[in-house]
Protein backbone atom coordinates (compact mmCIF):
# COMPACT_ATOMS: atom_id res chain seq x y z
CA UNK A 1 0.00 0.00 0.00
CA UNK A 2 1.40 3.39 -0.93
CA UNK A 3 1.09 6.45 1.23
CA UNK A 4 -0.60 9.51 -0.28
CA UNK A 5 1.75 12.43 -0.98
CA UNK A 6 2.56 14.62 2.01
CA UNK A 7 0.75 17.91 2.40
CA UNK A 8 2.76 21.10 2.36
CA UNK A 9 2.59 21.44 6.16
CA UNK A 10 3.56 17.86 7.07
CA UNK A 11 7.34 18.36 6.66
CA UNK A 12 7.16 21.54 8.76
CA UNK A 13 5.23 19.76 11.52
CA UNK A 14 7.67 16.83 11.45
CA UNK A 15 10.61 19.24 11.66
CA UNK A 16 9.04 21.05 14.62
CA UNK A 17 8.39 17.77 16.40
CA UNK A 18 11.97 16.62 15.76
CA UNK A 19 13.36 19.90 17.10
CA UNK A 20 11.16 19.76 20.21
CA UNK A 21 12.26 16.17 20.90
CA UNK A 22 15.88 17.20 20.38
CA UNK A 23 15.81 19.96 23.00
CA UNK A 24 13.51 18.16 25.45
CA UNK A 25 15.46 17.23 28.56
CA UNK A 26 18.24 19.72 27.83
CA UNK A 27 18.96 23.13 29.28
CA UNK A 28 18.42 24.83 25.90
CA UNK A 29 16.06 27.77 26.41
CA UNK A 30 15.96 29.14 22.88
CA UNK A 31 16.57 27.69 19.43
CA UNK A 32 16.68 29.55 16.11
CA UNK A 33 17.00 27.54 12.88
CA UNK A 34 17.25 29.09 9.41
CA UNK A 35 17.09 27.13 6.16
CA UNK A 36 17.01 29.30 3.06
CA UNK A 37 13.86 31.39 3.36
CA UNK A 38 12.37 29.32 6.20
CA UNK A 39 13.00 30.14 9.86
CA UNK A 40 11.91 28.30 13.01
CA UNK A 41 12.29 29.98 16.38
CA UNK A 42 11.52 28.03 19.57
CA UNK A 43 11.61 29.63 23.00
CA UNK A 44 11.01 27.47 26.06
CA UNK A 45 9.19 28.69 29.15
CA UNK A 46 11.76 29.68 31.78
CA UNK A 47 10.10 27.97 34.76
CA UNK A 48 10.11 24.58 33.06
CA UNK A 49 13.20 24.97 30.90
CA UNK A 50 14.48 21.46 31.49
CA UNK A 51 12.33 18.45 32.13
CA UNK A 52 15.43 16.49 33.12
CA UNK A 53 16.85 18.96 35.64
CA UNK A 54 15.49 18.17 39.10
CA UNK A 55 14.53 21.04 41.37
CA UNK A 56 15.16 20.49 45.05
CA UNK A 57 12.91 21.56 47.86
CA UNK A 58 11.03 20.23 50.82
CA UNK A 59 7.32 20.96 50.31
CA UNK A 60 5.45 17.94 48.94
CA UNK A 61 3.62 18.13 45.62
CA UNK A 62 -0.03 18.93 45.92
CA UNK A 63 -2.50 17.04 43.74
CA UNK A 64 -3.77 18.86 40.65
CA UNK A 65 -6.99 20.85 40.99
CA UNK A 66 -10.15 19.26 39.61
CA UNK A 67 -10.67 19.64 35.85
CA UNK A 68 -12.64 22.73 34.95
CA UNK A 69 -11.74 24.61 38.11
CA UNK A 70 -10.20 28.05 37.78
CA UNK A 71 -7.10 26.78 39.57
CA UNK A 72 -6.52 24.01 37.00
CA UNK A 73 -4.87 26.36 34.53
CA UNK A 74 -2.69 27.88 37.26
CA UNK A 75 -0.58 24.73 37.67
CA UNK A 76 1.51 25.64 34.64
CA UNK A 77 2.26 29.02 36.22
CA UNK A 78 3.35 27.60 39.58
CA UNK A 79 6.83 26.20 40.10
CA UNK A 80 6.59 22.72 41.59
CA UNK A 81 9.03 21.83 44.33
CA UNK A 82 10.57 18.41 43.80
CA UNK A 83 12.44 16.17 46.18
CA UNK A 84 16.03 15.15 45.34
CA UNK A 85 16.04 12.56 42.55
CA UNK A 86 12.63 13.58 41.22
CA UNK A 87 12.26 14.81 37.66
CA UNK A 88 9.42 16.79 36.15
CA UNK A 89 8.11 15.59 32.79
CA UNK A 90 6.69 18.58 30.91
CA UNK A 91 4.61 18.80 27.75
CA UNK A 92 6.79 19.52 24.71
CA UNK A 93 3.85 21.13 22.89
CA UNK A 94 0.31 22.44 23.22
CA UNK A 95 -2.31 19.73 22.85
CA UNK A 96 -4.54 17.22 24.60
CA UNK A 97 -3.04 14.94 27.26
CA UNK A 98 -3.95 11.25 27.11
CA UNK A 99 -2.85 8.63 29.64
CA UNK A 100 -3.83 5.69 27.39
CA UNK A 101 -3.47 4.84 23.68
CA UNK A 102 -7.26 4.81 23.15
CA UNK A 103 -10.48 5.42 25.09
CA UNK A 104 -11.13 2.60 27.53
CA UNK A 105 -7.60 1.22 27.21
CA UNK A 106 -5.27 0.72 30.17
CA UNK A 107 -3.12 3.76 31.01
CA UNK A 108 0.49 3.66 29.80
CA UNK A 109 1.69 4.12 33.40
CA UNK A 110 0.26 4.36 36.90
CA UNK A 111 1.70 5.90 40.06
CA UNK A 112 4.25 3.46 41.49
CA UNK A 113 5.05 1.80 38.15
CA UNK A 114 8.69 1.17 37.30
CA UNK A 115 9.55 2.68 33.89
CA UNK A 116 12.42 2.11 31.48
CA UNK A 117 14.21 4.56 29.21
CA UNK A 118 12.26 4.86 25.95
CA UNK A 119 8.98 3.63 27.47
CA UNK A 120 5.88 5.63 26.51
CA UNK A 121 4.50 7.60 29.47
CA UNK A 122 1.56 9.33 27.79
CA UNK A 123 0.44 10.98 24.56
CA UNK A 124 -0.05 14.65 23.72
CA UNK A 125 -2.28 15.04 20.67
CA UNK A 126 -1.70 18.15 18.57
CA UNK A 127 -3.33 18.82 15.20
CA UNK A 128 -4.52 15.19 14.94
CA UNK A 129 -0.97 13.90 15.49
CA UNK A 130 -0.38 11.60 18.45
CA UNK A 131 2.96 12.52 20.05
CA UNK A 132 4.25 9.84 22.41
CA UNK A 133 6.05 11.27 25.43
CA UNK A 134 8.80 8.80 26.30
CA UNK A 135 10.79 8.29 29.47
CA UNK A 136 14.38 9.53 29.23
CA UNK A 137 15.78 7.28 31.99
CA UNK A 138 14.93 4.29 34.19
CA UNK A 139 12.79 5.30 37.13
CA UNK A 140 9.45 5.17 38.89
CA UNK A 141 6.23 7.15 38.39
CA UNK A 142 5.80 9.30 41.50
CA UNK A 143 2.79 11.43 40.48
CA UNK A 144 0.54 12.09 37.46
CA UNK A 145 -0.37 15.78 37.45
CA UNK A 146 -2.93 15.91 34.62
CA UNK A 147 -6.34 14.37 34.09
CA UNK A 148 -6.91 12.29 30.96
CA UNK A 149 -8.30 14.34 28.08
CA UNK A 150 -7.31 17.76 29.41
CA UNK A 151 -5.66 20.47 27.35
CA UNK A 152 -2.03 21.14 28.20
CA UNK A 153 0.24 24.03 27.31
CA UNK A 154 3.85 23.93 26.20
CA UNK A 155 6.08 23.37 29.25
CA UNK A 156 3.16 22.40 31.48
CA UNK A 157 4.01 19.68 34.01
CA UNK A 158 2.52 16.27 33.22
CA UNK A 159 4.19 13.82 35.61
CA UNK A 160 6.82 13.51 38.29
CA UNK A 161 9.26 10.60 38.00
CA UNK A 162 11.92 9.45 40.43
CA UNK A 163 15.25 8.38 38.98
CA UNK A 164 16.45 4.86 39.79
Amino acid sequence: MTRPPKTETEPVIETLQDLLRLIQGTDVLELDVKDGTKRIHIKRAGAFASSAAPTTGTPPLSPPPPPGSTAASGLSQTRLELEPGQVLVSSPLVGTFYRAPSPGAKAFVEVGDKVKKGQTLCIVEAMKLMNEIQCEFDGEVHNVLRENGTTVEYGEPLMVLKRQ
